[in-house]
């Protein structure tokens, strides 16, 4: 799969890449292509932020859910996520709450 593909945004502080099964699924990237305009314009939004600024303070939009998995939550979803060196994140699944 290109690497266009798996890039969900690009910024000045991160690259957000969505995450890719061993069988070359992207469940998060599919998730997020079947919402609705403005579910996914919201969901942008806060993927766009974290790569430009580095940082969501809100922890309504985004949150430390385990020492390792963060998600971003454009209510009434999350993506869940890691941080990996190289300033890149990865969206590893979601769900809609």
């Amino acid at each position: 799969m290109s690497k266009s593909r798996l890039i969900a945004c690009d910024g000045s502080f991160f690259e957000i890449l969505w995450g890719i099964a061993s069988n070359d699924g992207c469940q998060a990237r599919d998730y997020y292509k079947s919402l609705e305009d403005a579910d996914r314009a919201k969901a942008l939004a806060l993927f766009k932020r974290m790569a430009d600024v580095g940082k969501i303070y809100d922890k309504t939009k985004f949150n430390k859910e385990t020492a390792k998995l963060y998600a971003f939550k454009p209510q009434p979803h999350r993506f869940f996520c890691f941080f990996v060196k190289g300033k890149r994140i990865f969206e590893e699944r979601n769900e809609k709450k």
